[in-house]
């Protein structure tokens, strides 16, 4: 039997995938990448860690935007703290 995920794990590996989002400009509560969080939260926990959480990284982060170039011509964003 699979060992079961902490929802305190799942609470912070959401915010990693938030943060990411937020340096690419993608940060919504419709995002793909957060949807599975949503389901195994349940929406009103999902809800409150987004609404938290994204008010934080609009507070505490700017993005600056192009700052590498893989070798493959992908670039990279970083937040920088305010």
């Amino acid at each position: 039997m699979p060992e079961r995920i902490s929802t305190k794990a799942e609470i912070e590996w959401m915010k990693e995938m938030m943060k990411s989002c937020f340096a690419y400009y993608s940060l919504m509560k419709t995002n793909n990448y957060l949807l599975p969080y949503k389901d195994r939260l349940g929406e009103e926990l999902y809800n409150k860690i987004y609404d938290e959480y994204s008010k934080e990284l609009e507070n505490k982060y700017t993005i600056k935007n192009d700052v590498y170039t893989d070798s493959e011509g992908c670039s990279y964003n970083e937040l920088i703290e305010k």
